[in-house]
């Protein structure tokens, strides 16, 4: 069912349902960007913001970037869509290939590509638990967040409803971010069965939409808040940190995109040592 009600100080619904996005905060022009360019991303009400996240963390080289963009024009006029699913392509391959030399020949071997941020978490997951084929259980953050695909979410340190999803998350264990003394605790206690350990950048801008002094307010790792001003995107991943129930942090008050792992990124197995 559609709203389409724009009464004073109500938003208009329609029929995209966003992620992780509180309903009354659905149908809003302020949440919904129309174009994007370097690194300045323009939303529906009007204004233009500066995206301190480089998106999910995939447009690094900006938004629009004319060599990106050309290229990807070609491979679609040339190809529209060729898989790596029990097949190759040769733009995969290049892509591999250019990888591997930028991240170091020397530490890395092979590229597997995934469809998002989740699915190489649940990649990589796959690929340490065959490796240390004795080894199962994953070490990640508390407060984190690797995504919504059910190895990616029982990864995720914050509670989204993994209980009420029926997310299985038996082998996986959460420790506090800046205490390296319970990891150790940890790796000294069940270290023969940890197959690796997942760690992400902290996300600490929460801005005002209006240009306002950033909140002083921790972030969900503990780290302090800069209250130098500054402008991020108006996330609809606001979160508080005193409460595992979503719930804006406070009137007008965001964060930037919490997902450590950029959508569409590549997950890279590091070559075995001898």
């Amino acid at each position: 069912m559609t709203t389409t009600d724009t009464r004073p100080g109500q938003a208009r619904t329609g029929a995209l349902w966003p992620s992780l996005l509180a309903p009354e905060h659905h149908g809003k022009d302020e949440l919904c960007a129309v174009a994007a360019e370097g690194v300045r991303v323009r939303f529906a009400d009007g204004r233009e913001l500066l995206c301190v996240s480089s998106g999910l963390w995939n447009t690094n080289l900006g938004y629009g970037n004319r060599a990106v963009a050309e290229a990807a024009a070609e491979a679609l006029r040339s190809a529209s869509y060729l898989s790596t699913f029990r097949y190759e392509n040769v733009y995969a391959r290049r892509a591999a290939d250019a990888l591997v030399q930028a991240a170091g020949a020397e530490h890395y071997g092979r590229v597997l590509f995934s469809t998002s941020g989740g699915a190489a978490n649940d990649l990589a997951m796959k690929v340490a638990r065959h490796y240390l084929a004795l080894r199962k259980v994953v070490v990640g953050l508390r407060g984190s967040y690797h995504g919504l695909t059910f190895g990616g979410f029982a990864l995720t340190g914050e509670d989204l409803g993994q209980q009420l999803y029926g997310v299985d998350q038996r082998l996986v264990r959460h420790v506090p971010p800046n205490d390296p003394g319970e990891l150790r605790t940890l790796l000294a206690r069940q270290g023969g069965q940890i197959a690796a350990v997942v760690v992400e950048p902290c996300p600490i801008w929460f801005c005002s939409p209006n240009n306002a002094t950033a909140s002083s307010s921790p972030s969900s790792c503990g780290a302090p808040v800069p209250t130098t001003p500054a402008v991020s995107h108006p996330s609809p991943h606001a979160y508080s940190a005193a409460s595992s129930l979503w719930r804006p942090r406070s009137p007008g008050v965001q964060r930037a995109f919490p997902s450590p792992v950029p959508e569409g990124s590549v997950s890279r197995t590091r070559r075995a040592s001898p």
